[in-house]
Order: C-alpha cells, then sequence, then structure tokens
C-alpha cells in the first residue's frame, strides 16, 4: 500500500507522531544537544510500530524535514537533529 504523502501541516496536526519524533530525539540528545538519527529511528521504532513509509515518506530523515520542526545538519558520520525548539533557547 502506497500512502499519499502527507503534507507540513498534516504532520504537524498529528500530535502522536509530533511527540513520538520528539521523544525520542530527547531520549538520543548527546551532550550537545544534538541526536543522530539513526538511534533516534531505533527509539522510534521501539516505541511503536512506526514506518515513515505509511506518511508517504521513504525514510525517516524526510518525514522529520519534512515537518519542519527538526533543525538538520549533515555530519561525516551521519545525519542529526535537534528540536527547533532548543536551537531558539540555546542561541541566547
Amino acid at each position: 500500500m502506497d500512502s499519499v504523502k502527507k503534507t507540513t501541516k498534516e504532520l504537524r496536526q498529528d500530535t502522536k507522531l509530533v511527540s513520538l519524533l520528539r521523544r525520542a530525539v530527547i531520549t538520543a540528545q548527546d551532550d550537545d544537544g544534538w541526536s543522530n538519527l539513526a538511534v533516534v529511528g531505533v527509539h522510534v521504532s521501539n516505541q511503536a510500530s512506526f514506518d515513515s513509509r505509511n506518511y508517504g515518506y521513504a525514510k525517516l530523515s524526510s518525514l522529520m524535514e519534512a515537518t519542519e520542526l527538526f533543525e538538520m545538519q549533515r555530519r561525516q558520520n551521519g545525519i542529526y537533529v535537534k528540536d527547533k525548539r532548543e536551537v531558539k533557547v540555546t542561541k541566547v
């Protein structure tokens, strides 16, 4: 079953999805507040029968980018994410 790609607005209105992603990002945070996306993915899949394809996105990174709720950084050792609410707080 191919799911239709959900819009940013639809994704943000899915409170279950948003809190699942935010909890996983917080759980996976390192000392500088960034979370490795691979670790976030493990947390998410442990929490629920989660599949980003159900939202129309082939990869978790694409889904998280589409929500526009997370800052994303591509590094040599993978993709790192941070809740944008955290980023605003730390830029004082």
